[in-house]
């Protein structure tokens, strides 16, 4: 019921993970009662078999609690989003823009570092600048979504789309961070090999 909800709340999309989340759910909590009914049968076990049994029930009850618990506590907070959708939408703008104000500074970083390091050297961010810019346009699509959503009332949908938001944009400032500490590494790694030879 709750998948219903959350469902009739946020989409069909966002919520295909929280069902799988469910049918995973059913198939543990199923295994769980096969292998309590081996333990309960008329055929009494050895004792580390029965230790076996009792802890394969508790793995599959777990397994079954946290996968479920995760994606409630996923939608959940989406509904804390959803009540608070224009205000998070004015930070992923401004977000937005800050990072890319940022792309320029990068690019140019990049550039200079190419000019002194191999490409080898720099095999861990040659392209990091190209993947910063893809997520950027999607942020900015993600963020005209949440905007159309809001005005026309679907604040559950708009939610969806502001959390996609600030994911893309966490990973561009993570890909934009990697930067700086590429540069870095190899400086550091420079100096060690300027120490050694002289």
């Amino acid at each position: 019921q709750e998948v219903s909800f959350a469902e009739a709340q946020f989409g069909a999309e966002p919520v295909a993970e929280y069902r799988a989340a469910v049918a995973d759910a059913r198939e543990q909590l199923r295994r769980a009662f096969d292998v309590q009914g081996q333990y309960l049968d008329a055929y009494p076990e050895p004792e580390p078999a029965k230790v076996q049994m009792n802890e394969a029930i508790l793995g599959f009850v777990g397994q079954a609690e946290q996968r479920v618990a995760k994606q409630a506590a996923r939608f959940e907070k989406l509904r804390d989003m959803e009540r608070n959708a224009p205000e998070l939408l004015r930070q992923v703008r401004g977000e937005l823009d800050r990072l890319e104000g940022q792309m320029q500074g990068a690019e140019s970083q990049l550039t200079a570092l190419r000019a002194r390091y191999s490409p080898q050297a720099l095999s861990t961010v040659d392209d990091s600048t190209r993947h910063a810019r893809e997520l950027l346009a999607l942020a900015r699509t993600e963020t005209q979504n949440a905007d159309g959503g809001l005005r026309e009332g679907r604040t559950g949908p708009a939610a969806v789309d502001i959390s996609d938001a600030q994911l893309a944009l966490a990973q561009v400032s993570s890909v934009l961070g990697s930067i700086g500490a590429a540069a870095s590494d190899l400086e550091n790694a420079e100096q060690l090999i300027r120490q050694e030879i002289g």
